[in-house]
């Protein structure tokens, strides 16, 4: 898709594209799986597309906190996989209060309802707020002692410069 052009080839357009899609694609597919009654392959056939569908995620949120902040894409991983490593067990309990104490179509119609509520919501969020551009937060502080310091102090510096100065007192700020 980069080297045809196709989605206009850049990697915050991909990035923009990827993560909703998947998410999208992935709840309309989890509200399919009620309509799909106790027809097994049917329901499996769904989960299955569904979870392929969302793996296009991997391509959009993933790579968009490396870029969003290269500097601090360890700590952004670690929050991200607390929060989303969350789900793992709320969502038996959640479940387990949707569906008991007997078990229904209906009552598991809910839970992929709901399920395909949150991806939507998901990708609304993505699409607001979502960017694989560096955020202004991660951008690297100037360091003092640097020779990009140095040129900016410099730069700064240059409006102070008085011809009747000696040579030697020009440069006294090395």
């Amino acid at each position: 898709l980069s080297r045809t052009g196709t989605l206009n080839s850049t990697k915050p357009n991909l990035t923009a594209v990827l993560c909703p899609a998947a998410l999208t694609g992935a709840g309309l597919l989890l509200a399919l799986v009620p309509s799909a009654g106790c027809n097994q392959a049917l329901v499996s056939m769904l989960l299955v597309l569904a979870m392929g569908v969302y793996g296009l995620a991997a391509g959009g949120a993933t790579p968009a906190l490396v870029d969003m902040a290269p500097a601090h894409a360890g700590i952004l991983y670690g929050i991200a996989g607390t929060v989303s490593n969350a789900s793992g067990f709320l969502a038996p309990l959640i479940v387990g209060m949707l569906t008991s104490p007997a078990p229904s179509l209906g009552n598991w119609a809910t839970v992929f309802y709901l399920t395909c509520g949150i991806y939507l919501l998901g990708a609304l969020a993505f699409l607001a707020f979502g960017s694989a551009e560096v955020q202004p937060w991660a951008q690297p502080a100037p360091q003092h002692g640097t020779v990009a310091s140095h040129i900016e102090h410099q730069a700064d510096n240059a409006h102070r410069f008085d011809l009747t100065t000696s040579f030697a007192e020009s440069f006294h700020m090395f």
